[in-house]
């Protein structure tokens, strides 16, 4: 049986922590209940599958791709893609923090950060089953969309799903003014 794979790609800057007025749940604490969700399934399920983590708007860089440039900063892959165990379920439930509200990273580079890891971690696989990307965002950090189109090509050349999970996402239409 092919091994899914997946790699969870999860926002944890400023707009993720911003309490709401009603004294709910931040969408950072949403994000992260769903990310233990998903590790939960893979792991109960008995399943052989693989899972990776990447958090971004982290005050650290730690990724295959940051370099001297300043590309891909304040993205973190703080999980190699893996068997999902006890291990990863405790780091998201314990260790993951808001990010420095004075950092923000790009959520379209973490996408791209994904990608690379999937893709090394697919390589010498001989049969995958699906390969997907969880973008756990409210995509409220800055970005830029210079080579969305080469990003989205990709995704759909290496065969990945990319869900995007955040929240009113569906209902986005650019009421606030934002662009």
């Amino acid at each position: 049986m092919a091994k899914d794979y997946v790699v969870l790609c999860l926002d944890v800057g400023v707009s993720m922590n911003i309490a709401p007025p009603d004294g709910g749940e931040t969408h950072l604490e949403a994000a992260l209940a769903v990310a233990k969700q998903i590790i939960q399934q893979k792991m109960f399920a008995g399943s052989k599958d693989i899972v990776g983590l990447v958090l971004f708007g982290t005050t650290d860089t730690d990724n295959d791709l940051a370099g001297p440039d300043g590309c891909y900063e304040n993205i973190s892959s703080v999980w190699k893609p893996a068997p999902p165990n006890m291990e990863l379920l405790k780091l998201v439930h314990e260790k993951i923090t808001p990010g420095d509200p004075n950092v923000s990273a790009d959520f379209i580079d973490a996408l791209v950060v994904s990608m690379d890891m999937m893709v090394k971690a697919t390589k010498e696989a001989r049969k995958t089953g699906e390969k997907r990307i969880y973008l756990l965002s409210d995509l409220g950090s800055g970005y830029s969309d210079d080579g969305l189109d080469t990003i989205c090509t990709g995704l759909k050349n290496q065969g990945i799903e990319l869900v995007v999970v955040g929240p009113d996402l569906d209902g986005a239409s650019g009421d606030d003014g934002g662009g």
